[in-house]
């Protein structure tokens, strides 16, 4: 991760953060691209997702800018804590609230999986460590189980 580096070469957290974020970006952006044909998921749920995706982005992107850097040191662990945790017992989430996302998904499933993802993307526009892990433990709870997609 290049997040602790840019810590360690002296890069304030908050610069040190939205560096590893842009760079992760670019990164996911790519092998979307790449994987695109794999993508099976119907628009009905795709365009909600990537709504509320974008929104939640912005809105930890500008919590991101306007928490003291102090204030972020301290929130870090927690967040990173988080992510694993949700990652750790994704599978026990899953067997409890996998919906099954899927063209046929019914409005309440995708306006759910909605909000999950809302609450994912403020986290990873606020925080990028440990996203990807938020975002497995997000679609594995959804119900959704090809890593590909």
């Amino acid at each position: 991760m290049a997040f602790p580096a840019l810590m360690f070469t002296g890069v304030a957290p908050v610069s040190a953060n939205a560096t590893n974020t842009l760079a992760l970006w670019v990164g996911v952006t790519a092998s979307g691209g790449a994987y695109r044909n794999r993508l099976s998921i119907s628009r009905r749920v795709m365009i909600p997702l990537m709504v509320t995706s974008v929104i939640g982005g912005l809105a930890g992107a500008f919590l991101l800018i306007k928490t003291p850097a102090q204030t972020f040191l301290k929130v870090m662990p927690w967040l990173m804590l988080g992510a694993t945790l949700l990652f750790a017992f994704g599978k026990h989430l899953t067997g409890r609230i996998a919906a099954g996302i899927s063209s046929d998904a019914s409005r309440g499933a995708i306006t759910g999986a909605s909000v999950f993802e809302l609450v994912v993307a403020v986290y990873g526009g606020y925080f990028g460590g440990g996203i990807g892990i938020m975002n497995l433990a997000m679609l594995a709870a959804m119900g959704m189980t090809d890593i590909h997609e």
